[in-house]
């Protein structure tokens, strides 16, 4: 019988030694496995998270899109509107009575008597300016009203048309209109 208890123990030891393979090839097999899984779960996220910060990049360049197209379309509004402020004051240097105008003209001759120079207006302005002025007449201007001083050379012109100073008065004034029209602060 002694053979048979080495065959036993042979059998035995082999049989232990095939479950202790198996058990590591088990482990492996999981460790394996857990460590694609692992790889596979990284790879996710960070795909997650790329896709996370595109989509916040793309929203956030969407918003700035439409930000801007919202200021664009708030200045070209401010800007129609204050084209009506200034247009409404043509209209009304267009409609002043004759007495407002020539008011206003004898404002803008006054102290203008410089030696060889000349005046010049618009045609429905030419009587009240010849009245008004002792400059010689120089002829019409296009404007809606007012007058232009210019030297006898032509080297010095002076223009206070109701034009020029509508612009002018227009540019200094527009932080206030702004501010009456939009509620800003000028």
């Amino acid at each position: 019988m002694g053979l048979e208890k080495v065959v036993e123990e042979v059998l035995s030891s082999g049989k232990r030694r095939r479950d202790e393979i198996l058990a590591e090839g088990e482990q492996d097999y999981q460790e394996v496995v857990k460590a694609a899984k692992d790889e596979v779960e990284e790879y996710r996220r960070k795909r997650e998270e790329e896709n996370h910060v595109r989509i916040e990049r793309m929203r956030e360049q969407d918003l700035q899109t439409a930000e801007l197209e919202v200021r664009r379309l708030e200045l070209s509004m401010r800007r129609d509107l204050l084209e009506q402020v200034q247009e409404g004051a043509r209209e009304k240097l267009r409609q002043l009575d004759r007495q407002r105008n020539e008011t206003m003209l004898r404002a803008l001759l006054a102290g203008k008597d410089v030696p060889g120079a000349k005046v010049f207006s618009a045609a429905k302005d030419e009587a009240i300016v010849r009245s008004l002025s002792r400059l010689p007449y120089g002829g019409h201007v296009d404007c809606l009203g007012g007058v232009v001083i210019e030297s006898a050379d032509g080297s010095i012109r002076e223009d206070l048309t109701y034009d020029a100073l509508l612009t002018e008065r227009g540019e200094e004034l527009l932080p206030v209109i702004a501010g009456i029209l939009f509620g800003e602060e000028g």
